[in-house]
């Protein structure tokens, strides 16, 4: 390939970075519309589980329908993340089409820089033949003045042409150091846009946490009679501490004695209520007992009967025999998940 062809190439790639660069706002922009539309969509279920809670107050025995689950919340919810995989994916591409983008310009670089060597090793050759000709010249001066005047003229053209290769050659490094800094402008940018993308979405978990209630308000005597089949039964209660996972313990205090269940209270005490010391992990464990040999009791179909329940009811809950008293259930509370 020759220097034309070279220069021709290098600027259509700096012209197809430039799109590139343009297209990553494009995705920038789409991750930004989905955070928009799934914060819509919390806001709007916070309302609605916000409304039921205070009619809940006001009816407590009353049982009505369940409310028609919102298609419009549901499609700008899946819209939401859909725009966000997008967006996230098109980053990942563009990043991906920038490495191979500079790859390109480079290798052009390289390829230009080693015919402009070339050249320039090609007309110092040139010289140095021409200056042992013109010595030759002024040897044979009187006998052949033409062949000095050729020699000359040879030796003042060779030197044109080296001073021509070296203008070239400064040329071409000071574009190979314009591209590489607009390269590493390019990678700056990319990673300012992933910072600023995980920034955002660890606001929008903890918006989403601040905003979001587990409840079991409204459970019938279905659930009642299921638990009453395990009796007799003692239960405790703990939680992390927080609004949302301490009015979930209230209301999980209050069933299994509603079906029998012997309440022994908040485990450990902080301040009055069940928080726990130490971290628990998210969503909720119902522990039961685990002899020092592994046998178990019916502290065990009792824990996995009320965390089905749970699941059953939108709760994320497991059930896990750990505990060391027999025929006692422990109920532990953890953050809200969020993925």
């Amino acid at each position: 390939m020759d220097e034309s062809a070279l220069r021709t190439l290098l600027n259509n790639l700096d012209a197809s970075r430039s799109s590139w660069h343009g297209l990553l706002h494009v995705f920038t922009f789409l991750i930004i519309v989905g955070l928009g539309f799934d914060l819509f969509v919390i806001i709007k279920e916070f309302w609605d589980d916000l409304k039921e809670f205070r009619y809940r107050q006001i009816h407590p025995y009353e049982i009505h329908l369940p409310k028609r689950p919102s298609a419009v919340v549901l499609i700008l919810g899946l819209i939401g993340t859909a725009l966000i995989v997008i967006g996230v994916w098109g980053e990942l591409y563009v990043d991906v089409q920038a490495g191979k983008m500079e790859t390109q310009i480079r290798e052009a670089n390289d390829a230009l820089l080693s015919l402009v060597i070339q050249e320039a090793g090609t007309a110092k050759s040139s010289a140095e033949t021409a200056e042992g000709a013109a010595k030759g010249a002024k040897l044979a001066a009187n006998e052949a003045a033409g062949v000095a005047n050729t020699a000359k003229s040879l030796a003042d053209d060779a030197k044109a042409r080296v001073a021509d290769a070296t203008k070239k050659l400064v040329v071409v490094e000071t574009q190979t150091a314009t591209l590489s800094q607009q390269a590493d402008s390019l990678r700056r940018e990319i990673a300012d846009e992933k910072a600023a993308l995980e920034s955002e979405r660890a606001k929008r978990i903890r918006l989403q946490r601040a905003v979001s209630q587990r409840s079991i308000g409204g459970y019938g005597s279905d659930v009642l009679a299921l638990l009453k089949s395990f009796v007799p039964i003692d239960f405790s209660v703990s939680c992390t501490p927080g609004r949302e996972t301490q009015f979930l313990a209230g209301q999980l205090g209050a069933m299994p004695q509603n079906a029998g269940w012997k309440w022994l209270g908040f485990k450990p005490f902080i301040n009055g209520n069940g928080c726990a010391m130490e971290k628990l992990p998210e969503g909720v464990t119902v522990t039961s007992y685990l002899g020092p040999n592994g046998e178990t009791d019916s502290s065990k179909d009792a824990a996995e009967a009320l965390a089905h329940w749970l699941r059953q009811n939108g709760i994320v809950a497991v059930a896990y025999p750990s505990g060391s008293l027999p025929r006692t259930v422990g109920i532990l509370i953890g953050p809200m998940p969020i993925d």
